[in-house]
């Protein structure tokens, strides 16, 4: 008995949580049942154990203030299709009484979200067609970098090799740790979805780039201690890195990310009004069409 209301035992623990999030929960459900109006956001994603998460948050006015309920995550691995998405959406909405309230809907950009043919944001407006949908500014700059580096055979390699070399260090161990010894600085990750983070990898790189080369110098010199695919993998990047192509990459896309960062982080930010954002987003199209012309 000791052990179980000392706060030891999991199944107590598990309770407690339950309890707090169904009283949150009700919390919710009151403010909501007084709103008007109703906006959803839904993301998916995956996580470590490679099941698909999706969370959703309510968008709705209390009083005079806006707030955003986050309402948890939810497995949906077995069917990841539109309409197995839009039911589920529409099952959350029901579950708080809100289905008719809605008037807004926004999702992480992914075609299964956001297409306009069949997509969960269509499958939801067949239901509720007051319904509209915003695809998220900062995602869209993303997707217009992304695609826009895809359209060049030589920056789509560029950009798969940048994302190779920190694949190098981050799959092995021993060579992050002759990373850390030698560079004193890790390379971050590239995810697919977030070109900021390709930002941050190239700005590393650049500002590394003969540390690395030493990196690979000392694995080139010590072939006992390395395998086969290490050292080959190596002399590919010590020559990668050496090569005046690379270089100009580097230099260029600098360039643009100074700019293009900038912008992201002003669509990021909640205060800013859409005829700010827009005065930007046309500056640093501006910016980048100067740089251009210079090359």
């Amino acid at each position: 008995m000791l052990e179980i209301f000392s706060g030891l035992s999991n199944r107590i623990q598990n309770d407690l949580i339950e309890a707090v999030s169904d009283v949150i929960k009700n919390d919710i459900r009151h403010e909501i049942n007084a709103a008007p109006f109703v906006g959803v956001e839904v993301d998916e994603t995956t996580d470590v154990t490679n099941k698909a998460q999706v969370s959703v948050i309510l968008r709705y006015v209390d009083t005079s203030d806006v707030k955003e309920a986050f309402l948890g995550f939810d497995d949906v691995s077995d069917d990841r299709r539109a309409p197995a998405i839009a039911d589920y959406v529409l099952g959350v909405l029901g579950k708080y009484n809100c289905v008719e309230k809605l008037v807004a809907q926004t999702y992480d950009g992914a075609a299964v979200m956001a297409s306009a043919l069949n997509g969960v944001q269509a499958k939801i407006r067949e239901k509720v067609p007051e319904a509209m949908f915003t695809h998220c500014y900062a995602h869209k700059l993303n997707l217009v970098l992304s695609h826009s580096a895809k359209c060049m055979p030589e920056c789509r390699t560029f950009f798969k090799t940048v994302e190779g070399l920190a694949a190098f260090f981050n799959k092995s161990t021993k060579r992050t740790h002759l990373l850390d010894e030698v560079v004193k600085r890790r390379l971050p990750r590239a995810a697919p979805t977030r070109w900021s983070s390709n930002s941050r990898l190239v700005h590393t790189i650049s500002m590394y780039q003969s540390d690395l080369r030493a990196v690979f110098r000392i694995m080139s010199e010590n072939p006992d201690l390395w395998d086969n695919d290490t050292l080959m993998m190596a002399a590919g990047y010590d020559l990668w890195l050496s090569k005046a192509s690379t270089c100009f990459f580097i230099m260029a896309y600098e360039g643009i990310f100074s700019e293009t960062d900038a912008l992201f982080r002003v669509l990021q930010n909640k205060v800013m009004d859409i005829g700010f954002c827009c005065a930007r987003i046309r500056d640093t199209m501006g910016v980048v069409e100067r740089q251009r012309n210079r090359v």
